[in-house]
């Protein structure tokens, strides 16, 4: 996967990630509550010979700052979190689309993923929203690979007596979900209609 390219995970896959104590912070797909049909969307990267799906999360309250003169700012991309920002096409005036959730990252096997296609978006206004979230992961795939690399690293390397990072309290345990990947991807071999648990 050469290009970055804008993906859906199946339910089922993220359901039985999140029935595993160990992994409760990966994303909720909200199955039940979702109103657009593949709202659970992100782009896919390789890493230690997986499949990474780094999730879109909507703007929260946590990604704006009030700077000294009392104005609301779209705070700066970090290690764990992306902000994907454009240029309003009218004021010019900087906003925030979504979030690229580097910290929720997972493994995910091929049989899971679904490219999403954004011309067959029934909803205009999220067709907009992701048609923009798209223009800037095009235009910021290098910075995106690189963050995931800094993040993977630190998250599965031996600190041994040294402390680590605070912010990879809340980042998926990668190493444990490649094996939870690879346990799914053997049981789908030998039960391939049988639903996963």
């Amino acid at each position: 996967m050469d290009m970055l390219r804008i993906y859906s995970v199946s339910d089922r896959y993220i359901a039985y990630l999140r029935k595993d104590e160990r992994l409760r912070n990966v994303f909720d797909s909200k199955e039940a509550t979702r109103s657009h049909t593949r709202k659970y969307l992100g782009v896919v990267i390789e890493k230690n010979g997986h499949d990474y799906y780094i999730p879109f999360s909507s703007p929260k309250k946590s990604d704006y700052v009030i700077d000294e003169k009392g104005d609301t700012k779209i705070r700066k991309s970090i290690i764990p979190i992306i902000r994907m920002t454009t240029n309003d096409s009218l004021t010019g005036k900087m906003e925030l689309k979504g979030t690229l959730k580097i910290s929720n990252m997972i493994p995910v096997p091929r049989s899971e993923l679904a490219p999403y296609d954004i011309s067959s978006e029934t909803d205009p206004d999220y067709k907009l929203i992701v048609t923009k979230e798209y223009d800037f992961i095009k235009a910021n795939a290098k910075m995106i690979r690189q963050y995931a690399g800094v993040l993977y690293n630190e998250k599965t390397k031996d600190y041994g007596n040294l402390s680590r990072p605070n912010y990879l309290t809340s980042c998926v345990d990668f190493k444990y979900a490649e094996e939870k990947c690879r346990k799914f991807e053997e049981r789908a071999e030998r039960l391939p209609t049988q639903p996963l648990t």
